[in-house]
């Protein structure tokens, strides 16, 4: 397992986006929609929403499904069952899919058409040829200011904090464990105390561990490797859950720790073995830790 925090593959697909239409010009329009805008991307609209405009800074929550000509799905946020979020910026160049997504509105659909030779370039895949488009079919489910994407975030973290405290409740009382808490939500369990001080944000701690999920799936272990694992605490290198974690062991300590899935890697998968809202517990030795000299 990788324990430093990966964007959202989602995410992607706009950064796709982007790169694939960089070509997209006033003299290089895409044939395939009865809309074109300035920079020559085409579309055609699907359906007329009437909820909010969008604007520079706002957070956008849109369904994609990107397809060739024949609707061959190559991917789709549907069938994955998790939409796209992301910030409304300026576009940076011409044909920037952010000059697509400008024209849009709340409730609004839209098929926008890309060509497979800016797309792929000299490397087609086995779905695609020089002279083919590629289909997105983009649906604009909401368009959020900086405090309406908090507050949903806030609602959301709150809902799964309570059914992540009830699975977290049963796994302790069966396994018939005594664990302390900390305000942040982790529980945790120190099995051997360590010596000296407790390692500080931006120390270099060196740790061995084993994941597991709470049915006790195994999912990495640096013991497996025979690798301890070394990073520099506090500065978002691996999941919150660590850098609040390892913060309660001395160097020599022993103990657990069980994190709540908005400390770990929330509703993001982490394929093989890690599912979405998935609470982790690990068995933790902090072998050492130093703090580097400044400059």
């Amino acid at each position: 397992m990788k324990l430093k925090l990966k964007k959202n593959v989602l995410f992607c697909i706009v950064a796709m986006c982007c790169i694939t239409l960089s070509n997209c010009n006033k003299n290089n329009s895409i044939k395939g929609g009865s809309q074109t805008l300035a920079c020559g991307i085409s579309y055609d609209l699907i359906t007329k929403g009437n909820g909010k405009d969008i604007k520079m800074g706002d957070n956008l929550e849109v369904q994609v499904v990107n397809t060739t000509m024949k609707d061959s799905v190559i991917f789709s946020t549907i069938k994955n069952g998790k939409s796209l979020e992301f910030k409304m910026t300026e576009p940076r160049f011409n044909g920037d899919m952010m000059h697509a997504f400008s024209v849009l509105h709340e409730g609004d659909s839209a098929i926008f058409y890309v060509s497979a030779d800016s797309m792929f370039r000299r490397q087609f895949p086995e779905y695609a040829k020089t002279g083919d488009l590629m289909k997105f079919n983009i649906k604009v489910l909401k368009v959020m200011n900086e405090k309406e994407m908090l507050d949903k975030k806030a609602a959301v973290s709150a809902v799964q904090t309570g059914i992540d405290d009830s699975l977290i409740t049963k796994y302790i009382a069966d396994k018939s464990l005594t664990v302390k808490k900390t305000e942040g939500g982790i529980s945790y369990i120190i099995e051997k105390e360590g010596v000296g001080e407790l390692p500080n944000d931006g120390d270099i701690v060196n740790v061995h561990y084993t994941g597991t999920l709470l049915d006790g799936t195994k999912f990495d272990s640096s013991l497996d490797r025979n690798t301890p694992f070394s990073f520099p605490l506090g500065e978002g290198k691996v999941i919150q859950g660590w850098d609040q974690g390892i913060k309660l062991f001395k160097k020599g300590g022993k103990g657990k720790l069980i994190i709540p899935s908005p400390l770990a890697y929330g509703s993001r998968a982490m394929p093989p073995s890690i599912p979405a809202n998935a609470v982790l517990v690990f068995e933790i030795e902090l072998l050492d830790f130093n703090t580097p000299a400044k400059e």
